[in-house]
């Protein structure tokens, strides 16, 4: 994920990922690098695909169609993913599979059959606090901030609105109100959990990024639409 990643965030900042010059003076193309790089998993995939779609010369045609489809393979029978290959599916992989998917949807059937299961996928998550059920034990398989923001990422990459769609409808309450519920106690960020006070480095992150992605209704971690 981090080698995925980080070639993403070098488009967002303007860098020529191709081109990276070291401390040391020592140059290497980060992007020649991933495409080398051994899988690490759904989740890595997910945004070594985001990373490909930066620059058409990232990544031919063909290295990002074996991509997509180790992710087509790998997904599970009720329509989500998993990053460890072990355990069922999980929201957190999910989203984060649909960030990397969501570009191929609309012209790739076999893709957009794939978002739409996992749409439901998430659906069928839906609680009725408005958030999405963990898939992590030591969560208790309860609900958290990161969880339902990575949920709303994968989602508004699709075009879906998370305030509105009634798939993530609960008892009147979306799954937009469902995040926001996270907002902390003194307004400066968000908690992971119900119950804290203290506001969340990483789950104030990840909820800020999908504040965005809801209501701009994109994706927010592909940056070719910033201009140099």
């Amino acid at each position: 994920l981090s080698r995925g990643l980080g070639d993403v965030y070098k488009r967002q900042l303007g860098y020529d990922p191709s081109d990276i010059t070291l401390a040391d003076g020592t140059k290497f193309d980060a992007a020649e690098k991933l495409r080398n790089a051994e899988s690490s998993g759904n989740n890595g995939d997910a945004f070594r695909l985001l990373a490909y779609q930066q620059a058409p010369d990232y990544a031919d045609e063909q290295e990002a169609r074996a991509v997509i489809e180790r992710l087509l393979s790998a997904q599970t029978e009720d329509g989500g993913w998993s990053n460890d290959e072990v355990n069922g599916a999980d929201p957190d992989s999910t989203g984060a599979v649909l960030l990397g998917l969501a570009a191929y949807a609309a012209e790739d059937a076999a893709v957009k059959q794939a978002a739409e299961h996992a749409v439901q996928y998430l659906s069928g998550q839906m609680l009725a606090d408005g958030n999405i059920k963990s898939g992590y034990e030591e969560n208790n398989y309860g609900t958290n901030a990161n969880t339902s923001a990575m949920a709303i990422l994968g989602l508004s990459a699709l075009g879906i609105d998370v305030r509105n769609d009634m798939r993530f409808q609960a008892d009147d309450v979306s799954l937009w109100d469902g995040l926001l519920s996270f907002v902390s106690p003194s307004g400066d960020g968000f908690v992971y959990e119900y119950g804290e006070k203290q506001a969340d480095d990483m789950a104030t992150k990840q909820a800020f990024l999908a504040v965005m992605a809801a209501e701009r209704g994109e994706n927010v971690f592909d940056f070719r639409r910033i201009k140099k």
